[in-house]
Protein backbone atom coordinates (compact mmCIF):
# COMPACT_ATOMS: atom_id res chain seq x y z
CA UNK A 1 0.00 0.00 0.00
CA UNK A 2 2.77 2.40 0.57
CA UNK A 3 3.80 2.13 -2.99
CA UNK A 4 0.39 3.87 -3.58
CA UNK A 5 1.29 6.52 -0.87
CA UNK A 6 4.42 7.59 -2.37
CA UNK A 7 3.17 7.92 -5.91
CA UNK A 8 -0.03 9.80 -4.99
CA UNK A 9 2.23 12.17 -3.23
CA UNK A 10 4.52 12.69 -6.21
CA UNK A 11 1.42 13.34 -8.30
CA UNK A 12 0.04 15.16 -5.77
CA UNK A 13 2.44 17.81 -6.32
CA UNK A 14 3.07 17.65 -9.65
CA UNK A 15 -0.98 18.08 -10.02
CA UNK A 16 -0.65 21.11 -7.68
CA UNK A 17 2.25 22.73 -10.00
CA UNK A 18 0.07 22.12 -13.08
CA UNK A 19 -3.10 23.33 -11.56
CA UNK A 20 -1.49 26.90 -10.45
CA UNK A 21 0.53 27.52 -13.69
CA UNK A 22 -2.03 26.43 -16.25
CA UNK A 23 -5.81 26.53 -13.93
CA UNK A 24 -6.41 30.24 -15.45
CA UNK A 25 -5.72 29.70 -18.91
CA UNK A 26 -7.36 25.85 -19.12
CA UNK A 27 -9.85 26.26 -16.12
CA UNK A 28 -12.27 23.29 -17.60
CA UNK A 29 -9.77 20.54 -18.26
CA UNK A 30 -7.11 21.65 -15.10
CA UNK A 31 -10.25 21.67 -12.59
CA UNK A 32 -11.30 18.13 -14.12
CA UNK A 33 -8.19 17.33 -13.65
CA UNK A 34 -7.23 18.09 -10.46
CA UNK A 35 -10.33 16.92 -9.00
CA UNK A 36 -9.40 13.38 -10.63
CA UNK A 37 -6.41 13.48 -8.89
CA UNK A 38 -7.45 14.67 -5.26
CA UNK A 39 -10.05 12.38 -5.60
CA UNK A 40 -7.72 9.40 -6.16
CA UNK A 41 -5.90 10.93 -3.15
CA UNK A 42 -8.77 11.36 -0.88
CA UNK A 43 -9.50 7.41 -1.61
CA UNK A 44 -6.02 6.41 -1.15
CA UNK A 45 -5.71 8.21 2.53
CA UNK A 46 -9.28 6.79 3.40
CA UNK A 47 -7.86 3.46 2.30
CA UNK A 48 -4.43 3.88 3.92
CA UNK A 49 -6.05 4.98 7.72
CA UNK A 50 -8.77 1.84 7.17
CA UNK A 51 -5.53 -0.65 6.63
CA UNK A 52 -5.59 -0.72 2.83
CA UNK A 53 -8.43 -2.60 1.80
CA UNK A 54 -11.08 -0.24 0.42
CA UNK A 55 -9.30 1.45 -2.16
CA UNK A 56 -11.12 -0.80 -4.86
CA UNK A 57 -13.41 -2.30 -2.45
CA UNK A 58 -16.30 -0.63 -4.48
CA UNK A 59 -16.75 0.41 -8.27
CA UNK A 60 -19.40 3.06 -7.15
CA UNK A 61 -16.91 6.03 -5.64
CA UNK A 62 -15.03 5.34 -9.01
CA UNK A 63 -18.11 5.71 -11.19
CA UNK A 64 -19.20 8.85 -9.41
CA UNK A 65 -15.82 10.27 -10.10
CA UNK A 66 -15.60 9.83 -13.15
CA UNK A 67 -19.03 10.69 -13.99
CA UNK A 68 -17.75 13.85 -11.97
CA UNK A 69 -15.09 14.69 -13.93
CA UNK A 70 -16.60 14.28 -17.07
CA UNK A 71 -18.97 17.06 -16.13
CA UNK A 72 -16.03 19.40 -14.69
CA UNK A 73 -14.24 19.03 -18.27
CA UNK A 74 -17.37 20.35 -20.40
CA UNK A 75 -18.78 22.78 -17.25
CA UNK A 76 -16.73 23.75 -15.07
CA UNK A 77 -16.24 27.38 -15.52
CA UNK A 78 -20.12 27.70 -16.34
CA UNK A 79 -20.94 25.66 -12.89
CA UNK A 80 -18.15 28.47 -11.30
CA UNK A 81 -20.45 30.85 -11.96
CA UNK A 82 -23.62 29.28 -11.41
CA UNK A 83 -22.53 28.16 -8.06
CA UNK A 84 -21.02 31.95 -6.87
CA UNK A 85 -24.44 32.96 -7.99
CA UNK A 86 -26.65 30.55 -6.05
CA UNK A 87 -24.56 30.92 -2.72
CA UNK A 88 -24.39 34.85 -3.07
CA UNK A 89 -28.23 34.43 -3.44
CA UNK A 90 -28.51 32.14 -0.22
CA UNK A 91 -26.30 34.28 1.48
CA UNK A 92 -28.33 37.98 0.61
CA UNK A 93 -30.86 36.09 1.43
CA UNK A 94 -29.85 35.12 5.37
CA UNK A 95 -28.43 38.66 5.91
CA UNK A 96 -32.33 39.99 5.12
CA UNK A 97 -33.64 37.53 7.14
CA UNK A 98 -31.40 38.20 10.04
CA UNK A 99 -31.71 41.96 10.01
CA UNK A 100 -35.58 42.60 8.31
CA UNK A 101 -37.07 39.53 9.34
CA UNK A 102 -38.46 39.48 5.83
CA UNK A 103 -39.04 35.50 5.22
CA UNK A 104 -37.99 34.09 2.27
CA UNK A 105 -41.32 35.62 0.18
CA UNK A 106 -41.46 35.96 -3.71
CA UNK A 107 -40.24 39.14 -3.92
CA UNK A 108 -37.10 38.88 -1.31
CA UNK A 109 -36.00 35.74 -3.59
CA UNK A 110 -36.45 37.39 -6.71
CA UNK A 111 -34.35 40.64 -5.38
CA UNK A 112 -31.36 38.41 -3.96
CA UNK A 113 -30.97 35.94 -7.27
CA UNK A 114 -31.22 39.50 -9.17
CA UNK A 115 -28.06 40.62 -6.49
CA UNK A 116 -26.46 37.73 -6.81
CA UNK A 117 -26.28 37.38 -10.40
CA UNK A 118 -25.18 41.29 -10.39
CA UNK A 119 -22.46 40.17 -7.84
CA UNK A 120 -21.43 37.04 -9.58
CA UNK A 121 -20.86 39.00 -13.28
CA UNK A 122 -18.93 41.52 -11.30
CA UNK A 123 -16.46 39.26 -9.32
CA UNK A 124 -16.12 36.63 -12.16
CA UNK A 125 -12.61 37.44 -12.74
CA UNK A 126 -11.94 36.83 -9.26
CA UNK A 127 -13.61 33.48 -8.93
CA UNK A 128 -11.37 31.54 -11.04
CA UNK A 129 -8.37 32.80 -9.33
CA UNK A 130 -9.49 32.21 -5.92
CA UNK A 131 -11.04 28.12 -7.32
CA UNK A 132 -7.59 27.71 -8.63
CA UNK A 133 -5.84 29.18 -5.50
CA UNK A 134 -7.98 27.09 -3.33
CA UNK A 135 -7.64 23.78 -5.24
CA UNK A 136 -4.07 24.35 -5.88
CA UNK A 137 -3.70 24.67 -2.11
CA UNK A 138 -6.16 21.55 -1.40
CA UNK A 139 -3.48 19.06 -3.69
CA UNK A 140 -0.61 20.58 -1.73
CA UNK A 141 -2.49 19.53 2.05
CA UNK A 142 -3.86 16.47 0.77
CA UNK A 143 -0.31 15.44 -0.16
CA UNK A 144 0.71 16.84 3.08
CA UNK A 145 -1.48 14.59 5.33
CA UNK A 146 -0.36 11.52 3.27
CA UNK A 147 3.37 12.06 4.28
CA UNK A 148 2.10 13.09 7.61
CA UNK A 149 0.62 9.00 7.52
CA UNK A 150 3.90 7.57 5.73
CA UNK A 151 5.75 9.01 8.90
CA UNK A 152 3.38 8.32 11.79
CA UNK A 153 -0.03 7.30 11.32
CA UNK A 154 -1.36 7.72 15.06
CA UNK A 155 0.07 11.11 15.21
CA UNK A 156 -1.70 12.11 11.55
CA UNK A 157 -4.87 10.76 12.64
CA UNK A 158 -4.70 12.85 15.90
CA UNK A 159 -3.50 16.24 13.78
CA UNK A 160 -5.98 15.63 10.80
CA UNK A 161 -9.22 15.25 13.96
CA UNK A 162 -7.79 17.67 16.33
CA UNK A 163 -9.51 20.84 15.76
CA UNK A 164 -6.44 23.90 15.77
CA UNK A 165 -3.57 21.61 15.22
CA UNK A 166 -0.69 22.92 13.96
CA UNK A 167 -1.54 20.46 10.17
CA UNK A 168 -4.96 22.78 10.02
CA UNK A 169 -2.98 26.29 10.53
CA UNK A 170 -0.67 25.14 8.06
CA UNK A 171 -3.52 23.58 5.80
CA UNK A 172 -5.17 27.24 5.91
CA UNK A 173 -1.83 29.21 5.19
CA UNK A 174 -1.51 27.08 2.55
CA UNK A 175 -4.57 27.87 0.84
CA UNK A 176 -4.31 31.26 1.52
CA UNK A 177 -0.99 31.18 -0.01
CA UNK A 178 -2.87 29.81 -2.89
CA UNK A 179 -5.17 32.10 -3.51
CA UNK A 180 -2.62 34.98 -3.13
CA UNK A 181 0.03 33.08 -5.73
CA UNK A 182 -2.78 33.42 -8.15
CA UNK A 183 -3.04 37.36 -8.37
CA UNK A 184 -0.18 38.31 -6.48
CA UNK A 185 2.84 36.10 -8.26
CA UNK A 186 1.38 34.35 -11.04
CA UNK A 187 2.24 36.59 -13.38
CA UNK A 188 5.50 37.50 -11.62
CA UNK A 189 6.27 33.77 -11.56
CA UNK A 190 4.95 32.63 -15.06
CA UNK A 191 5.00 35.52 -17.34
CA UNK A 192 2.52 38.19 -18.20
CA UNK A 193 2.03 36.20 -21.57
CA UNK A 194 0.17 33.25 -19.25
CA UNK A 195 -1.72 35.82 -17.88
CA UNK A 196 -3.12 37.36 -20.91
CA UNK A 197 -3.70 33.88 -22.49
CA UNK A 198 -5.98 32.99 -19.65
CA UNK A 199 -8.22 35.70 -19.81
CA UNK A 200 -8.37 35.09 -23.67
CA UNK A 201 -9.72 31.92 -23.33
CA UNK A 202 -11.94 33.05 -20.04
CA UNK A 203 -13.72 35.36 -22.67
CA UNK A 204 -14.22 32.92 -24.96
CA UNK A 205 -15.84 30.43 -22.45
CA UNK A 206 -17.87 32.99 -21.38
Amino acid sequence: MEIYTFVSIIVGLLTAYATARYGQQHYNKVLAGSFFISSIISMVVASTMAGGGALFGSFIPWAIIIVITAVLFFLARIGTYVIAGLAFTGLIILILNGLFGAGSGGLVLIISLIVGIAITFLLRKILIPVTVGLLSGSLIVSSLALILILLDPIMAMKQLMAGGSAYQIISVLILAFGVYFQFGMHEKVFGKKSTETAEKTGASEE
